[in-house]
Order: structure tokens, then sequence, then C-alpha cells
């Protein structure tokens, strides 16, 4: 049983989405509810799904349910519910501090998590509400009337039901798209309006106390008190599912760096030229290796040969000071020597030792 549907959804304008055990997925038409599935919209969104039991709920947009058998939690949001057929028992649509019990007709029940405020507006048809700690308190919701429970006004108790005027209501019902009431033959809207102008003086029969039973209370079943659990947040769920959605198609289209080759298979038409260096530079060559070539003895400073940097010219007294500046050097004759001797020892010692 636990694994049969419950509901099938039928449209989808939007996009909404199921979270069932843990995970989020998008619905469209033709998907399947099961117990315990979680069911929410965006924004501008709108679901259509059916029992199997013949009714037919139209959730707006931002709306937040949870499925369960012969149950469902409106946990926020806007719900239109619709029956084809009476049926001999009784259905409920649950919120966090009211229920609303039905078998046949149609109403639209909302929730606000901010105010925690349920509000309830029969179609058509008669409805039972009430509080679900204090199921004494209770209310039926005739046709053009609404009620609400909020715990700031009495206690939680229902309010006594109100006609609902005709602005009120057409503002209710443009919160859907193309979805009217089940009754075409008489217009609803000025059905509500007569009800209201009327102004009965017959008063409300007003709340049940306990030791009264309400109409049909024998056959209404059992209202099952869900567990307040704290509600999860729908942005989060709705983070998490595109998310997911945005990993998978990274991974799906995720770009591959390729490296480049250079492909010498087919010839181009680039010039190349070669120049020839002149025999006439001191560069070596990059063919030809540099220990191979013969290392010049570097000569120190007082052996520099002591060549003019200008040209000698015939001048006498040019010639004569040259001569003399050669003579000027920083040792002697045999120190010189000495040093040439020692500069020539140290490169046999490194090359034959």
């Amino acid at each position: 049983m636990a694994a049969s549907p419950k509901a099938v959804i039928e449209a989808v304008k939007g996009n909404a989405f199921v979270t069932r055990e843990g995970r989020t997925e998008k619905l469209s038409a033709g998907d399947y509810l099961y117990d315990f599935d979680e069911v929410f919209s965006e924004v501008g969104s709108q679901v259509t799904f059916a029992d199997y039991y013949d009714h037919k709920y139209h959730m707006s947009g931002s709306g937040y349910v949870s499925i369960l058998n012969k149950i469902i939690e409106l946990k926020g949001g806007y719900l239109w519910v619709q029956t084809q057929q009476p049926s001999a028992s009784h259905f409920h649509i649950q919120t966090v501090n009211a229920t609303a019990a039905y078998s046949r007709g149609e109403f639209i029940i909302s929730y606000d998590q901010d105010s925690g405020k349920t509000q309830l507006l029969s179609i058509d048809g008669t409805h039972l509400f009430s509080n679900n700690e204090n199921n004494f308190l209770k209310e039926e919701v005739s046709a053009g009337k609404f009620s609400f429970v909020s715990e700031k006004y009495e206690n939680g108790a229902p309010r006594v039901p109100t006609p609902i005027g005709a602005s009120t209501y057409s503002s209710v019902v443009s919160l859907y798209d193309g979805i009217k009431p089940l009754d075409k033959q008489s217009d609803v809207v000025e059905d509500i309006a007569r009800v209201q102008l009327e102004k009965t003086a017959i008063p409300s029969a007003g709340r049940n106390i306990a030791s009264t039973p309400a109409a049909d209370s024998s056959s209404a079943g059992t209202v099952i008190i869900l567990k307040k659990t704290p509600m999860e947040d729908r942005e989060d769920k709705l983070k998490a599912f595109y998310k997911n959605q945005i990993s998978s198609m990274e991974k799906k289209y995720k770009k591959v760096p390729k490296k480049f080759k250079p492909d010498y298979s087919t010839k181009s038409e680039v010039a190349i030229k070669v120049y020839r260096v002149p025999s006439s530079s001191s560069r070596v060559p990059a063919s030809v290796d540099s220990k191979t070539q013969k290392k010049a003895a570097r000569m120190p400073a007082s052996m520099t040969e002591l060549n003019p940097q200008v040209e000698i010219s015939n001048d006498a007294f040019e010639k004569s000071l040259i001569d003399q500046y050669k003579k000027q050097m920083r040792h002697s004759n045999e120190i010189n020597s000495l040093i040439k001797d020692l500069k020539s020892y140290d490169q046999d010692y490194k090359q034959a030792y």
C-alpha cells in the first residue's frame, strides 16, 4: 500500500517540484504522487493533481503541500478543492492549526506561514472547519461564506462564518488561471453578492459546545493530528535542485583543455632565409664545442702590451715620447720574465695534471 500512488499530476503551469526520500525532482503532467511526498510550486506557477476518490486539487503559486492517505497537509499557499462525486466518507485538508473536513462540494483553503492564519472559503456545499488542538471548537462553513483560525483570535476558535463580497471572491479566484467552479449553471459571483446584500436577521448558530454533537458527527470520521515539525524552506530545496542540475550540466559540457601540437605533414608557403656568418667574425658557431677552442691566457695588468692607441707619425718629437713611454714599466725585466714563467707553469699544471 505504501508503494501505490495516491494521486497523479494532471497539469503544471510554470515550475513545480516534489521532494521524495530526500531527492527533489521537477514535476510534469502524468507523474504520480505517493505517501509523504512534498509538492511545492514557484511564484506564479500552478499545479493540478487528482486523487483516486474523484477529487481535484489546484495549488496556486508559492504553494506547499504534503500528500497522505485521505489527508493533504497544506503547509503554505492556496489550495482549491473540488469533489466530482459525493462520498460517504470524509476527507481532510489539514494545516498546522486547523482542519477542513469535506465529503462533497468545493472550497478554497489557505495557510499563511508568517502569521499562522488558516482561512476557508466555501464555494459549494457545507464544510466542517475546526481547531486541531481543541476539536470541539468548530464551525460549519456554508456556500458563500468564509472563516479563519488564528491563535491571536479567540484562542484559536474558528471565526463565525461570514458572507464574502464579490470583489474579495474575485481576488481569490484570480490567483488561478483557467479554473472555474464546477456548478456552471449559476453565477457564483452574483450569488455571493446577493447573500451579502440580504443581511439575514437569523443569528448564526455559533460554535458548538462540547456537550452538543455537531451535525453528522457520527460519520465525520477521526481527525488525525499530525505532529508539528519544523517546515523546510522551499527556497533551499529549489537551490539544491538547480545546483544539482548545474553540476550535471558542467560535467556533461565540461571543456577539456587541448594541447597544441604542430603538424608538419603539410608544407607551408612561408619562405625560410638562412644567413651565413662571416669568417672574420669572432663569434663561435653553435656547432663548435667551446671546450675544444684554445683558451687564451689571461695576462696580468702589468703585462699589458703598451701599444700606442694613436698612429705613430714621422715626427721626431712624438717618436721620442713613445720610446720613453714604453720604458716606464711597473716591474723590471727580470720580474716580468719571472711572471711569464709562473703563468706558463700554472697553465701546464692544469693541463698535464
